[in-house]
């Protein structure tokens, strides 16, 4: 595969949307935020700073336990300022957390420990990364699966949205976090 000098692949320019070229923007590149459509259908390219293909070289067996980890352990939001999506993952097991490290990718951070608490630890993942892992756990979630898809769809179609079609969005991703009757 021919590497660009932007760091792309060759598989990793087509937009899975409409088929075209990627091609850097010059402000994303600065941010690091990554790659969108040539014709702007806002689909999300990997970031230019950071090579994902290693997510590929995960089982079934691994995603199936992640899908676990994340409808058990983990957050999924959008950002408030609209840019993209989160995916934090907490528990207070840290061979797990480094396991899962070690397959994903990312920093371990250590939460503020309060009284009487065991101490936890921590793996966020923003826009791409988080739209990469939720892209491939997603046939294996279970309870947050519709609210993963939404996102990836948010994800995707950010660029070209309204504000006024993302606050709808957003109206419905609260109401699938509604606690209650």
């Amino acid at each position: 595969m021919a590497k660009y000098s932007d760091g792309c692949y060759d598989k990793e320019r087509h937009c899975r949307v409409c088929g075209k070229n990627f091609r850097p923007l010059k402000t994303n590149i600065v941010k690091g935020n990554g790659l969108h459509c040539s014709n702007r259908c806002g689909q999300i390219g990997r970031s230019s700073f950071k090579d994902y293909s290693y997510l590929d070289l995960l089982s079934e067996t691994d995603w199936a336990y992640i899908a676990g980890i994340i409808d058990g352990e983990g957050a999924i939001w959008f950002r408030t300022d609209f840019k993209g999506i989160c995916l934090s993952i907490g528990n207070t097991d840290k061979p797990l957390m480094n396991w899962l490290r070690g397959k994903l990718g990312g920093k371990i951070y250590l939460p503020k420990i309060t009284p009487r608490r065991k101490q936890g630890f921590m793996l966020s993942y923003s826009t791409v990364p988080a739209y990469r892992i939720l892209e491939r756990a997603l046939p294996y979630l279970i309870t947050k699966k519709e609210r993963a898809t939404m996102l990836m769809e948010f994800a995707t179609k950010r660029l070209i949205m309204s504000t006024e079609e993302k606050l709808v969005l957003l109206e419905k991703f609260k109401l699938l976090n509604h606690r209650g009757v």
